[in-house]
């Protein structure tokens, strides 16, 4: 018998052992054709030739491979023993939330990370905030876009929507996606411009129009709630399926949760129209006033 028993304390010391062990935290190093780092930190997940970093729900970042390079770091977070397994599970997010608006974006929290490991970002995100202005004041859309971001989250300079929205705009203008899709959502927010329903689909579209797959996401949201456009579940689903399509994993929650409220008919009718879209305006960006 204490042979049995010991046994089984061994097999489940492993198990709980090999359960709890950390994983490497994948993280990425950027730098420009002089070699200077233009970021380096963690990144939320790739699609096609980038890198995607999400500061918060609204907004994306994008680090091309063709300058960055994966270095996997080790966890160093404290090894937490596993839940019980009579512990509460809690409804996904999405599905509490489905018929409120979205919250005010927000800057990450940084309370899980050492004095000195933010000290050394602050510094990092200054000196990539000096070299992205000088690429910005020539005309580089993606350094443009890059800095809006800089100053949306207040990473090496003050935290500033006024400025941000402005650096977005000259990105926007030139047709760069992600900063059409950032500019959309300062106006869906109200930060750093007046709220306008009516510019943040202008933004989405164009972003759309270039297959933007948070774009996408953005107007399935836009429709969901009746923001600048008639409510309807199906115009929503049918920009949520499209974003899915596009790699948007957040977009397959709202679709799902959304499903449930539909009929059977009003489903086909959104995977019909999903099926069948193509963008009514290729790509062509026009400027607009408002905001200025």
């Amino acid at each position: 018998m204490k042979c049995r028993v010991i046994l089984v304390s061994l097999f489940f010391y492993f198990l709980l052992g090999c359960a709890s062990a950390p994983q490497p935290v994948p993280q990425i190093e950027c730098r420009d054709s002089a070699g200077t780092i233009t970021y380096r930190g963690t990144y939320d997940e790739e699609y096609g030739s980038v890198y995607v970093r999400r500061p918060s729900e609204y907004v994306k970042d994008t680090y091309s491979k063709a300058f960055c390079q994966r270095t996997p770091e080790p966890v160093k977070e404290v090894i937490r023993s596993p839940e019980p397994v009579t512990a509460a599970r809690k409804l996904p997010a999405h599905v509490e939330t489905l018929n409120k608006s979205p919250e005010p974006v927000k800057a990450l929290s940084r309370s899980h990370e050492r004095t000195e490991a933010f000290t050394k970002s602050l510094i990092e995100s200054s000196a990539t905030a000096n070299y992205l202005h000088k690429s910005a004041e020539a005309g580089n859309m993606d350094a443009q876009n890059q800095l809006g971001l800089l100053y949306h989250e207040g990473r090496g300079v003050p935290q500033n929507f006024k400025r941000a929205s402005l650096w977005f705009r000259k990105a926007a203008e030139q047709g760069h996606a992600g900063a059409q899709v950032n500019l959309g959502t300062l106006y869906f927010l109200g930060r750093g411009v007046s709220e306008s329903d009516h510019e943040a689909l202008f933004w989405f579209r164009k972003a759309a129009a270039q297959r933007d797959a948070l774009a996408f996401a953005k107007l399935g949201r836009m429709y969901e709630l009746g923001r600048g456009v008639p409510q309807d579940f199906v115009q929503a689903h049918m920009w949520y399926n499209l974003s899915a399509a596009h790699g948007e994993k957040q977009a397959v929650e709202n679709r799902d949760a959304l499903t449930r409220l539909m009929g059977i008919d009003q489903i086909a009718e959104a995977q019909r129209l999903a099926a069948g879209w193509k963008p009514e305006d290729q790509g062509a960006v026009f400027s607009t006033s408002a905001g200025r």
